[in-house]
């Protein structure tokens, strides 16, 4: 779960650029601060305050 006042940063050229959950691709790596929020049934919910998000590196097309 990500709170709605949550800052994110993805990582362009080492350093931090302002981002939206919209940036956050399937495979990216992400680092994230928050607290145990509630409880779902067994399950414990995370609530994210902040998060960076470094891209997954993109292979090279491939060549014919």
């Amino acid at each position: 779960m990500v709170a709605a006042n949550a800052r994110i940063w993805v990582m362009q050229d080492g350093l931090p650029v302002r981002a939206t959950l919209a940036d956050v691709v399937v495979g990216d790596r992400i680092t994230a601060q928050g607290t145990w929020h509630r409880r779902v049934g067994t399950r414990h919910v995370f609530k994210i305050r902040w998060m960076i998000v470094r891209h997954a590196a993109v292979p090279a097309p491939a060549t014919l």
